[in-house]
C-alpha cells in the first residue's frame, strides 16, 4: 500500500516516467501478487480469499464501500482548500460551509439504517453512492463566483448519499457471512474503509496539485486568491471533483448489480 500510495501522492512533483515512480509501482504490483500467492497457501491465512470469490454479496458490497470512501474522503480537505485559498475564505467561515455536509449525514444515517431494515439494502445504497456521485458532479462545476448557498447545497447531496449508503452497505456486508465470521467481515470492511479514505486522498489529491507545478502549493499557500496558482487549483479541483463523480458511479453500478440473497439481513 504504502509503494501505491507514495507515487500517487508524489507523480505531480516527480513525473509520471520517473524512475521513483515507475520503481514504487512495481513493488506494489509484485508485493500484492505475492500476498494473494501467500494467502491461498497457508493453513489459517490473514484474509479469506474465498469470501470475495464465493460471496458476491460481500465482495461487491466491500467494493462498493472502498469506491465510496475513494470518491468522498477526499471533499472536505480539498473544498476547505477551495474556500480558503481560491476563494478567500477565513477557516471559520470556511468550517460553516463545510457542514453542510456532515449535517445532512447526521440527521439522515439513522433513518437510512431503520429503513433498510425495512426495505433492503440494496436500493438505498444504490441511491446513496447515485447522490454522491450528483453531488461530487456538482461539485466540479465550481467557478469562483459561484453562490455560497450553491456550495452548501451541493455539499449537502454529498451527505445525503453517503447518509443513504454506509449503515445499509455496512449492514449488507455483516448479514452476508455468517456468525462465526463477523469479526472477520468487519475487519475487512474496516480495511476498505481506511484504504479508500487513503486512497482518495492520494489520487484525488494529487489531482488537484497537477496544474500546479513544482512549488505550486507553496505559491497558493503564500499568495492565496492572489496569487496564479489560484486558477491551477481550480482546475486541478475540478478534475479531482469529475474524477471522484466517476468512483461514485462504479460504486453504484456495484451496489445496482449485488445479488439479494440475505439482503433484509
Amino acid at each position: 500500500m504504502i509503494a501505491l500510495l507514495l507515487p500517487l501522492t508524489l507523480h505531480a512533483k516527480w513525473g509520471w516516467t520517473s524512475a521513483p515512480v515507475l520503481a514504487l509501482f512495481t513493488v506494489s504490483i509484485i508485493s500484492f501478487a505475492a500476498f494473494v500467492i501467500r494467502e491461498k497457501n497457508v493453513p489459517e491465512p490473514l484474509i479469506d480469499l474465498n469470501l470475495l470469490h464465493r460471496n458476491p454479496q460481500f465482495a461487491l458490497g466491500n467494493l462498493a464501500a472502498l469506491l465510496n470512501y475513494m470518491s468522498i474522503y477526499a471533499v472536505g480537505l480539498l473544498t476547505s482548500v477551495w474556500l480558503q485559498l481560491v476563494q478567500g475564505l477565513s477557516a471559520k467561515y470556511a468550517g460553516w460551509i463545510m457542514l453542510g455536509q456532515p449535517v445532512v449525514q447526521s440527521l439522515l444515517s439513522p433513518v437510512a439504517g431503520r429503513l433498510s431494515d425495512h426495505i433492503g439494502t440494496r436500493f438505498l445504497t444504490f441511491i446513496g453512492m447515485s447522490m454522491t456521485s450528483l453531488g461530487m458532479f456538482l461539485l466540479a462545476c465550481f467557478a469562483q463566483g459561484m453562490s455560497f448557498a450553491a456550495i452548501i447545497a451541493a455539499l449537502a447531496v454529498v451527505g445525503i448519499g453517503m447518509a443513504s449508503f454506509s449503515a445499509p452497505n455496512s449492514s449488507s456486508v455483516m448479514g452476508s457471512v455468517g456468525r462465526h465470521q463477523l469479526g472477520l467481515a468487519g475487519a475487512f470492511l474496516g480495511t476498505m474503509r481506511v484504504a479508500g479514505m487513503t486512497l482518495s486522498v492520494a489520487i484525488l489529491g494529487g489531482l488537484a496539485a497537477s496544474h500546479l507545478g513544482v512549488g505550486g502549493w507553496q505559491s497558493l499557500l503564500k499568495y492565496g486568491s492572489g496569487g496564479s496558482g489560484a486558477d491551477a487549483f481550480v482546475w486541478g479541483y475540478r478534475a479531482a471533483m469529475s474524477t471522484g463523480a466517476v468512483f461514485a458511479l462504479l460504486g453504484a453500478f456495484a451496489c445496482l448489480i449485488k445479488p439479494r440473497h440475505n439482503d433484509s439481513m
